[in-house]
């Protein structure tokens, strides 16, 4: 081997090494991302660039929101699944929607299909960000949210719920604001599901940003309901951190003594592009002394 190609291979095995170590120092912390804070990234670039950019920025894990007919980001399950691999990226939590139809039957085999389609790739939490209930999103002033809708949802949930520990997946709910500012029965629809939603085999993935836009504090929650909370999302007005209208450390410390095992960035509001304010977010936990 002449001297000019052995330099270079050594240069080439020299930048390979730095390149690796930098990813692994940036992830010393386990930093999630909820894929929804790129959606029109996802659209203009593709899905595969946008996995490789948030590789680059240090995240370990995603959270898919791109489940559609049972194909995820447009690939079949086990193919996206190669596709994350590929960039080191673990799915740990996906976010599915289905509201209760006319058709139970139908409802519960698009659930048996999501849920197999998940544990296939070896997701652990399969979360419904919106309720079930027909006259919601938006919550209609004239068809108002009654106590049989909330146990209607419930147990729905707590069906899914079952179906999904069967095979090893956690089912669970994210909140909006809506959840804690329109009230039954003198309490909000948050604190009806926390009571009505079976523990044994349903969570709740708390969004902080969404429990203090509704008017309460997150840490109290945390704190009255232990264990409720296996994920969370970390959330701002903008990009997390941004802002300064959150105190985030005691958020973490009460929800890491109630027993988190991971957390997500989400960003729908943007000051610069979104890749920039996800770059942001991370860059601001990653430093956090009170993150781990």
């Amino acid at each position: 081997m002449n001297k000019i190609k052995y330099i270079g291979l050594m240069f080439l095995g020299l930048l390979a090494f730095i390149l690796s170590t930098s990813l692994d120092s940036k992830r010393d912390k386990e930093i999630g991302l909820q894929l929804w804070s790129l959606k029109d990234d996802v659209k203009s670039q593709g899905i595969e660039k946008v996995l490789e950019e948030v590789a680059k920025m240090g995240y370990s894990n995603l959270e898919l929101a791109g489940y559609r007919k049972g194909l995820v980001y447009g690939m079949e399950p086990m193919d996206f699944k190669k596709l994350t691999d590929k960039y080191d990226l673990g799915i740990t939590s996906s976010h599915v929607a289905r509201k209760m139809s006319d058709n139970p039957e139908a409802d519960m085999a698009f659930w048996k299909k999501a849920i197999q389609d998940h544990a296939d790739m070896g997701v652990k939490y399969l979360i419904m960000p919106i309720m079930p209930l027909k006259n919601s999103y938006p919550y209609k002033e004239e068809q108002p949210v009654t106590m049989e809708d909330i146990n209607k949802s419930c147990d729905y949930f707590n069906e899914i719920g079952k179906m999904a520990k069967a095979k090893g997946v956690i089912f669970g709910f994210h909140n909006h604001g809506h959840e804690h500012r329109i009230e039954v029965e003198g309490k909000p629809i948050f604190d009806w599901l926390l009571e009505k939603m079976d523990p044994e085999n349903t969570v709740i993935e708390m969004d902080v940003y969404w429990v203090k836009d509704g008017g309460y504090n997150p840490v109290d929650y945390l704190k009255s309901h232990a264990g409720r909370f296996p994920i969370l999302h970390i959330k701002d007005k903008r990009a997390v951190g941004e802002s300064g209208e959150t105190d985030f450390g005691p958020i973490f410390k009460a929800a890491y003594k109630q027993g988190m095992v991971g957390y997500y960035v989400e960003v729908e509001e943007y000051k610069g592009t979104p890749m920039e304010d996800v770059q942001f977010s991370f860059d601001y936990l990653n430093k956090a002394k009170y993150v781990k």
